[in-house]
């Protein structure tokens, strides 16, 4: 069993090592959400490529460690399986036991002890900010899609209604707007139950199923992420209200919508391709 837990991982996974997270994902950016937001000059795009490319590489190579993770377990329970049916077992007797309790309770990973999970200082430093930011949703929507798709044109294929839109069109196309203020809705939902953390799992579970019948792509799930933390760090910064526990207070929040979707995204997968299979046996 790998000696990296999930805890390890989920720290490192939240948008990037320490190194990556100090480097400030500075868009050149005042004065709130406008015009000169939507419209980002060349070079200031250019430096934020950089910075997002790395922490993207970051992103991608620790949630594959958590996969990894994951996957040991689930060969672990198969080997205990067939151990119990007069197979060898290479699992140690210690080893064993702690694998024996996590199969009762169901191979989840949102059942895991080492799942992300929120501080009640960061819970505190999320609700703070969320303050200065909730009445600004409908605009910090717009820029998170943008900014995604400028640095991810490939994710426009997971939006019908405006795949080939130019970002000129996006800026004014309702449906586009629209579709932005539904998503920040949902962290709105996350922030609105952030004490009850059983609440909020509930719905992001749900709507990790949903998303799974719009096709929607996993992976983008954590660009989201840093593309949101990059539309409101000016808007923080501006009322003096952006530090590193703020940061790290919003990273720990998306890794654990990252997670907790992207979890039952791949179970529900899981359970439609075991379907399928079964289907056609």
């Amino acid at each position: 069993r790998s000696s990296c837990s999930n805890a390890q991982v989920g720290r490192d996974f939240s948008f990037g090592n320490k190194v990556i997270q100090r480097q400030h994902l500075h868009w050149s950016i005042k004065g709130g959400i406008d015009q000169e937001v939507l419209r980002m000059g060349n070079e200031t795009s250019s430096t934020a490529s950089h910075v997002v490319q790395q922490i993207q590489s970051n992103v991608e190579e620790k949630w594959d460690q958590i996969q990894t993770v994951i996957n040991e377990q689930k060969t672990n329970q198969n080997d205990i399986s067939n151990g119990s049916n007069g197979g060898s077992s290479s699992i140690s007797n210690e080893n064993e036991e702690q694998e024996v309790s996590t199969e009762v309770q169901g191979l989840d990973p949102l059942d895991l002890e080492e799942a992300p999970s929120l501080t009640a200082e960061q819970i505190q430093e999320v609700k703070t900010s969320w303050i200065t930011l909730k009445d600004k949703l409908k605009n910090i929507g717009v820029l998170t899609f943008l900014h995604l798709f400028d640095h991810h044109p490939d994710a426009k294929n997971s939006f019908k209604s405006f795949t080939d839109m130019s970002t000129e069109d996006l800026r004014e196309n309702e449906i586009f707007h629209n579709h932005a203020n539904r998503v920040m809705k949902v962290i709105e939902k996350v922030v609105d139950r952030i004490d009850t953390p059983e609440t909020y799992i509930k719905y992001l579970t749900m709507l990790g199923q949903k998303h799974v019948m719009y096709d929607a792509e996993p992976q983008y799930l954590n660009q989201m992420g840093f593309m949101f933390l990059a539309a409101i760090q000016p808007i923080l910064e501006k009322e003096n209200a952006w530090n590193d526990e703020v940061r790290d207070a919003w990273e720990q929040l998306f890794l654990v919508v990252i997670y907790t979707m992207r979890t039952s995204m791949e179970r529900e997968q899981r359970l439609a391709q075991n379907g399928s299979a079964r289907a056609h046996s």
